[in-house]
C-alpha cells in the first residue's frame, strides 16, 4: 500500500480497448445523457402473488424478495413501490386488518415474520427508497366468500361501509367512519415503519353508477353529486397529508391516478376527474401531495381506443403545480414493453421528475430499458420539504492499494444550519479538472449509508491522471458542494505515455507481476484497420488482442498472463501502412507465499 504521488503533468487520454458485449434489445441510443437526478421506480405487486410472494415458505419468501430488491438495485433503479395493502388485507403486522392470503395460503394466518419491515431493510441497505403502496377504497375482488379472520376483514366488521360494484367491493368515501378508519391504518404504518413514502392507489370511486344514494341524501347537503364525490376523496387526502406531515415531515405522500385527468386532444377515454371523481390536480394545487404517478399505460401515438402517451405526459407535467410527476408506464402490455426505451425518452424530454414501471415481473430483464439507465441517478429533492444542502465532506484522500485500485476516505461534513449531516455520499471520478458533478458519467458510486470510505477498482486504467471528489447528500437528497478535488497519477501509464510521439509505434510492454497482467502501449498515426497479436517463436499467433478500425491516438491494451505459458513471445502491431514487432518475455508465475 502506498500513497499516490500527484503531479501537474498534462492529461493524456488512453482509449480503452476492452470490449463489453451487451445483448440489449434493438434500441437506438438516446440522443441525450440520462439525467443525474431522476426517480426510477418499479411497482412490486403482492395481490394474488403477482410479483411476490410465489411461495408460502418464509425462507423462500425472504430469499426471493431479497433477490428482487437486489436486481432492482443492479438495474440502477432507485425507488420501490411495495404493495402493503391489496384488498383490505396487510403485508405487515397490522392490529386492524388480517394478514394477506398469499403469505401463507390462508387469509389472516400469521406468517411469522414482517415482510414490510424486511423489505425496508433490504431496500435501505442498497440506498433505495421504499414507498408503501396502499390500495385505498377497493377492498375485495371476485365472488369468493371471505373466511372469518382475527382481526376481521372490513367487509365483515363494517358491512355498512362497503358497497358492491359489479364483482368488486368498495368502501364508501362519503362515510366519515370510512375516512377515519383508513386514516388509522395509514398512521399506524407511518408511526411503526421507517418508510420513505406512502402511495395511495384506488383513491377514487369505481364509476359514475356507484350506488351511494343513501350517503348522498345523508351527507350531500346542497352540493352537486359530482363535486360532492370529488370533495369526499379530497377531504381524506387533506387529512391524511396533514396528519402524516405532522408526525414525519420528510415522508413523501403520493397517489397513482388513472392516466387521463381530463380529455384533451389525443386522449379520449376514462377521465379521472369526471368518471371516477379523482381530482388529483387539486391535491397538488392545494399542496396536499408531493407527487403523482399517473398510470399512463398506453403506447406512443393515437388510435381509436388508445390515447397518445406523449400528449398525456406533456399534459401531466404542465399541470404539476411545482410538485413532482413520476410517469407510470404499463410494461405489462406487450406493445408498450417493446417501446419502453422510447417512453423513457419522452418522459425525459418533458422534464418529468421520474418514471415508474408496472410491474416488476415485466421489467425484471433490464434489457427492456434499452440502455437508458446506464448511469446512476440521485432521487430529486423536494424543496418544499427541505431546501438546505449539507456541508461538504472534508479531508478527501486517495491511496493506491494495488495497481488500479484506489481507496478513497474522507471525514463527515459539519452539521448544516438545519441540523442535517450526511445521510449518504456521491463519489465522482473524472479525467478532467474541475470535476463536473452535474455530469452523470462522472458519478461512479452512490453510498447506501453515511460510510466514509470507498474502494474504486478501475482494473485497466484508461488515463494517466484521474480526479476524484465527494459530495454529501442529506435525507432530503439535497447535495452539498464538492470536497476539494484529489488528483491521482497512474504512474506506469504516465511513464509509458511519455515514450510516444504522434506516429504509429509499438511501445515497451509493462508487466504487473502482482496482478499477472501485461500492459501494451501503442499509437496509431492515421485512421486504420489495426491488428495487435502475440505470437510464439515459430510466428504462430497465440493471442489476438484486437482487430478493428481505430482513429489516430495513443492506446493501451492488456493481456491476462494467467492464460499465457511462460516463455519468449513477440508482440505484433499491423496497420494499413506499418507492421511493427517487439519481443515479449513472460516469466514463470511467482510461487504462492506461505500463510
Amino acid at each position: 500500500m502506498r500513497k499516490v504521488v500527484t503531479s501537474r503533468s498534462p492529461l493524456l487520454l488512453l482509449p480503452c480497448l476492452s470490449v463489453t458485449v451487451s445483448f440489449l434489445l434493438a434500441a437506438p441510443p438516446s440522443s441525450t445523457k440520462p439525467p443525474k437526478r431522476e426517480v426510477r421506480a418499479v411497482w412490486i405487486a403482492t395481490t394474488s402473488g403477482l410479483d411476490w410472494p410465489r411461495s408460502a415458505n418464509p425462507d423462500e419468501q425472504r430469499r426471493s424478495l431479497r433477490a428482487i430488491i437486489e436486481r432492482i438495485s443492479k438495474a440502477r433503479l432507485n425507488t420501490l413501490f411495495f404493495q402493503v395493502r391489496g384488498r383490505g388485507d396487510a403485508l405487515y403486522r397490522s392490529p386492524f386488518e388480517p394478514w394477506a392470503a398469499p403469505l401463507t395460503g390462508t387469509p389472516g394466518r400469521d406468517p411469522g415474520w414482517d415482510p414490510l419491515e424486511f423489505a425496508i431493510g433490504e431496500a435501505h441497505k442498497r440506498g433505495l427508497e421504499l414507498h408503501a403502496w396502499f390500495n385505498t377504497f377497493k377492498v375485495k375482488s371476485g365472488p369468493s366468500p371471505l373466511p372469518h379472520t382475527v382481526p376481521p376483514h372490513v367487509l365483515e366488521a363494517h358491512p355498512e361501509w362497503v358497497k358492491q360494484y359489479k364483482e368488486e367491493w368498495w368502501m364508501d368515501p362519503a362515510i366519515p367512519g370510512v375516512r377515519d378508519y383508513l386514516l388509522r391504518l395509514v398512521m399506524d404504518l407511518v408511526r411503526k415503519y421507517d418508510l420513505d413514502g406512502i402511495q395511495f392507489d384506488f383513491i377514487r370511486y369505481p364509476g359514475i353508477d356507484y350506488d351511494d344514494d343513501d350517503s348522498y341524501r345523508r351527507y350531500g347537503k346542497t352540493a352537486g353529486r359530482a363535486e360532492w364525490r370529488r370533495e369526499n376523496i379530497t377531504e381524506f387526502i387533506r387529512t391524511a397529508y396533514d396528519s402524516i406531515s405532522s408526525v414525519k415531515p420528510m415522508m413523501k405522500v403520493g397517489s397513482t391516478p388513472i392516466g387521463i385527468y381530463q380529455n384533451i386532444g389525443g386522449s379520449n377515454g376514462w377521465e379521472g376527474r369526471n368518471s371516477v371523481f379523482q381530482d388529483s390536480r387539486a391535491w397538488l394545487k392545494e399542496r396536499k401531495h408531493d407527487y403523482l404517478a399517473p398510470q399512463i399505460y398506453w403506447d406512443i401515438g393515437v388510435s381509436e381506443m388508445d390515447p397518445d402517451f406523449s400528449s398525456l405526459v406533456a399534459d401531466w407535467q404542465a399541470n404539476g403545480y411545482g410538485r413532482q410527476i413520476y410517469v407510470g408506464v404499463g410494461a405489462y402490455k406487450p406493445h408498450v414493453l417493446k417501446e419502453i426505451f422510447r417512453e423513457i425518452d419522452v418522459v425525459r424530454s418533458n422534464r418529468c421528475a421520474g418514471v415508474s414501471f408496472f410491474r416488476y415481473e415485466n421489467v425484471a430483464d433490464v434489457r427492456v430499458f434499452g440502455g437508458r439507465f446506464r448511469t446512476l441517478a440521485n432521487i430529486p429533492p423536494m424543496a418544499w420539504k427541505d431546501s438546505i444542502p449539507p456541508e461538504p465532506p472534508a479531508n478527501l484522500t486517495v491511496t493506491e492499494m494495488a495497481h488500479g485500485n484506489f481507496l478513497l476516505t474522507w471525514n463527515p461534513p459539519d452539521v448544516a444550519s438545519d441540523g442535517d449531516t450526511a445521510r449518504y455520499y456521491d463519489v465522482y471520478r473524472s479525467t478532467k479538472e474541475p470535476v463536473d458533478i452535474e455530469d452523470p458519467d462522472n458519478l461512479i458510486f452512490i453510498t447506501a449509508s453515511s460510510t466514509n470510505a470507498y474502494l474504486d477498482i478501475i482494473g485497466q486504467p484508461k488515463a494517466v491522471k484521474y480526479y476524484y471528489t465527494i459530495t454529501a447528500l442529506d435525507k432530503g437528497h439535497n447535495e452539498s458542494l464538492p470536497a476539494i478535488v484529489e488528483p491521482v497519477i497512474v504512474e506506469e501509464i504516465d511513464e509509458l505515455a511519455r515514450l510516444f510521439q504522434p506516429k504509429t509505434a509499438l511501445g515497451r510492454s509493462y508487466v504487473d507481476p502482482e496482478q499477472q497482467v501485461v500492459y501494451i502501449p501503442f499509437s496509431v498515426q492515421d485512421s486504420s484497420l489495426t491488428s495487435l497479436w502475440i505470437s510464439n517463436l515459430d510466428n504462430i499467433p497465440a493471442h489476438i488482442l484486437l482487430d478493428t478500425l481505430l482513429s489516430p491516438g495513443l492506446y493501451l491494451t492488456s493481456l491476462d498472463l494467467r492464460n499465457v505459458q511462460p516463455g519468449e513471445y513477440s508482440c505484433h502491431l499491423r496497420t494499413d501502412t506499418s507492421l511493427l514487432e517487439k519481443p515479449l518475455k513472460v516469466e514463470p508465475r511467482p510461487a504462492a507465499k506461505p500463510l
